[in-house]
């Protein structure tokens, strides 16, 4: 009979930092799914439906409301992290 680890398997995980945040509420907001989002995060999709769901505060001034970004601003910010994880 084979032995038993002697610790259990578990599973490190790490908290998302401020700007992988305001970055999985950008790419929320422009419509990405959770599973997107987690890839590009390399994260869980877990990780990225709580930080997208709670109430987090995005702006650095703590303004108390999400940033707002034109349609081209968010088109902008789309390519240049879908270049940055190509590379």
């Amino acid at each position: 009979m084979p032995e038993a680890p002697s610790t259990p398997p578990h599973h490190h995980h790490r908290y998302l930092t401020h700007d992988e945040i305001v970055e999985a509420h950008t790419l929320h907001r422009a419509g990405h799914s959770y599973t997107f989002i987690a890839n590009q995060l390399n994260c869980t999709k877990q990780q990225v439906g709580y930080a997208v769901t709670k109430n987090f505060v995005i702006s650095k001034k703590h303004s108390g409301h999400l940033p707002r970004l034109t349609d081209a601003q968010v088109d902008e910010l789309e390519a240049y992290i879908q270049s940055s994880h190509n590379t």
